[in-house]
């Protein structure tokens, strides 16, 4: 069995210049733990992850006050170009499963991004390979 065969498509993907918010509402909205970052022409920019977005307010220190004068801490990334992880695992429709299956073990991600000639066409996540097993 091939990547084309369990890839999801048509993918959903945000550019690297929408809001945090935007990505945050686009993925709780469907469920995703993960969305493709791409640039206008479609091709793969990076991933941003629910891990990213809740490490991103995190970091900034949100909802926390400044121990020194008290206020409160605000700031925070607003574009996903800031929190996205650059240069993600990906692969390609006609990789056979088990090899991709292996390395999202490897490298410990539950998403991958499919390209063909450059482009965003899919994308596999770990409840796909779940799936297939069931099957």
């Amino acid at each position: 069995m091939l990547v084309r065969d369990i890839m999801s498509t048509p993918t959903i993907a945000i550019t690297s210049d929408a809001s945090i918010a935007e990505a945050a509402a686009t993925m709780a909205s469907r469920g995703f733990t993960s969305l493709p970052v791409t640039d206008r022409e479609g091709r793969l920019l990076g991933l941003l992850t629910e891990a990213d977005l809740v490490g991103g307010i995190t970091a900034a220190g949100e909802g926390r006050s400044d121990p020194d004068t008290g206020v409160m801490l605000t700031h925070r990334p607003h574009l996903v170009a800031a929190l996205m992880r650059p240069s993600p695992v990906v692969t390609g429709p006609g990789i056979d499963v088990v090899d991709l299956a292996e390395t999202m073990v490897a490298r410990q991600v539950r998403s991958v991004p499919v390209l063909a000639d450059g482009k965003l066409v899919g994308i596999v996540t770990l409840q796909d390979l779940v799936r297939v097993l069931a099957s």
